[in-house]
Order: C-alpha cells, then sequence, then structure tokens
C-alpha cells in the first residue's frame, strides 16, 4: 500500500509540474520563445524547462541549457548540453522507442530506448518511460522511486531562435 502511495504522489508532483494551459495554441516563455501546445512525435528540437529531482525537487533551466534533437528518419538524437551534471552530455545517441505493459494496472507505457558507446564501457543503454502532457515531452527515469524526471518544451520554428531553421 506505501508503495501506492509513492507512485500516486510522484503523479500528483508530474501533474502539478506540467500544470495548465489556456488552449490558446502556443505560449510565449521568459526568453521569447514560441512552443508548440500540442506536440505528439519525439522528432524535431526539444528544450529541457526543468527537471524533478524526487527530495531535491524541482529545478528550471533556461531554454538553451539542454536541448535535444531528435531524428526519427536516423535513429538518432543530439544532445547539446550547457549543464553537464544533468541529463545526458553533449553527443549523439541512437535511440528507439517501443511500449512495455504494467500488469499492475493494465496499461502500456511508451519507453524511449537510448544507446551509446562510451571509452570506459561499450554498448551502455538506458531507458525512460515518456509521454507528452500539457505541450510537454516527459521523460521519466523514475520519479517514484527518487530517479529523475526531465520535462521539455518544442519550441516553433521562427526568427527567435535561428539555429532551429
Amino acid at each position: 500500500m506505501k508503495k501506492y502511495l509513492w507512485v500516486f504522489g510522484a503523479l500528483m508532483m508530474v501533474l502539478g509540474l506540467c500544470g495548465c494551459s489556456d488552449g490558446d495554441g502556443s505560449e510565449l516563455d521568459s526568453g521569447n520563445l514560441i512552443f508548440e501546445s500540442n506536440p505528439t512525435t519525439l522528432d524535431g528540437t526539444w528544450c529541457m524547462v526543468s527537471a524533478s529531482f524526487a527530495e531535491n525537487g524541482i529545478k528550471e533551466y533556461q531554454p538553451d541549457d539542454v536541448v535535444v534533437t531528435f531524428n526519427a528518419a536516423k535513429g538518432t538524437m543530439r544532445v547539446e548540453n550547457k549543464r553537464v551534471n544533468i541529463f545526458l552530455k553533449t553527443g549523439t545517441y541512437f535511440y528507439t522507442t517501443t511500449t512495455k505493459k504494467d500488469p499492475n494496472f493494465d496499461t502500456e507505457s511508451r519507453v524511449l530506448v537510448i544507446r551509446w558507446s562510451d571509452e570506459a564501457f561499450d554498448d551502455m543503454e538506458a531507458r525512460c518511460t515518456y509521454y507528452f502532457h500539457d505541450g510537454m515531452l516527459c521523460l521519466d527515469w523514475g520519479v517514484a522511486v527518487d530517479g529523475p524526471g526531465y520535462y521539455f518544451r518544442k519550441p516553433i520554428q521562427n526568427q527567435n531562435w535561428p539555429r532551429l531553421l
């Protein structure tokens, strides 16, 4: 029972973080970027806007602190990380997506499988659940068990951020 309370608490934290949208089609953040209001695919460029570190709380980030570009055709994700102590370090990673079934709730989750090689290890792999909520891409590395959760927004390509063009 205690485990389910942890999961419920984590879910409430994530929902509180994701907040509510006014539904006008796009939003303008403090950096004057316009974000998509209802993205449905990984493909494209994403900016980390916040991260949840369970007991260490929620931290917000500037749109260019961590930028991830997914290329579905090549199965690659390019990470530009100015904040090397969070998320993945700068580089290109291979990824695939799959689903997993939760036997406790009879639901399916989408899973992002990230692969890379390191100088110390060959063929490293990380898995996280991903979903889209309130205009954000949410990557969940197990918030319910003190793992990080990362939240990204997808800028609309425009003159405000020329490197996306």
